[in-house]
């Protein structure tokens, strides 16, 4: 019997994406960008859409249970989502993938690599105070300065990036 596709839309674990094409990981990736870029920059979907690099048909495809279609036709980002997605993360641990659940991890680890990038730049350590002891994926983001100095200075931080580009 042939392996089946996952349905793209409902990707729910690490296997069911990298069983996605190259080019469908891609467009999965620009359509959760839309959605982020429609929550945080309050736009409408089809300019969150237009700014990642996508189309509202493709934000459908591979993020529907993040949208609201209203009674007008027109669809509307959630506040929050389930959807699954694969992070890199600083943890306790060092650098590692993660995966999560739902927008609100996400906006956790985004906050963590936005204190980790602001520390690096003005060397403010209150930049973590909202941060430390939290968990996401089953690990616990690392906020220490000593220990963020020791991983810059291995270069996992050049060219972080929190998602992956292809699941691997």
């Amino acid at each position: 019997m042939a392996k089946q596709k996952p349905n793209v839309g409902r990707v729910r674990n690490h296997r069911e994406l990298a069983a996605l094409s190259q080019r469908e990981q891609e467009a999965r990736a620009r359509a959760l960008e839309a959605v982020s870029e429609a929550r945080v920059g309050g736009l409408s979907l089809s300019a969150a859409a237009r700014r990642a690099g996508t189309t509202v048909a493709t934000v459908r495809r591979y993020a529907e249970p993040a949208l609201e279609r209203l009674s007008s036709g027109r669809y509307k980002v959630k506040p929050d989502d389930q959807l699954y997605r694969r992070l890199r993360v600083i943890s306790t641990e060092g650098v590692v993938w993660v995966d999560v659940r739902g927008s609100r991890a996400a906006r956790v680890a985004s906050e963590h690599a936005n204190a980790v990038r602001e520390y690096g730049l003005t060397g403010d350590e209150s930049v973590f105070a909202r941060l430390r002891g939290r968990r996401i994926g089953g690990v616990t983001l690392e906020t220490n300065p000593a220990v963020l100095a020791l991983v810059a200075s291995a270069g996992e931080l050049d060219a972080f990036d929190l998602y992956e580009e292809s699941a691997s």
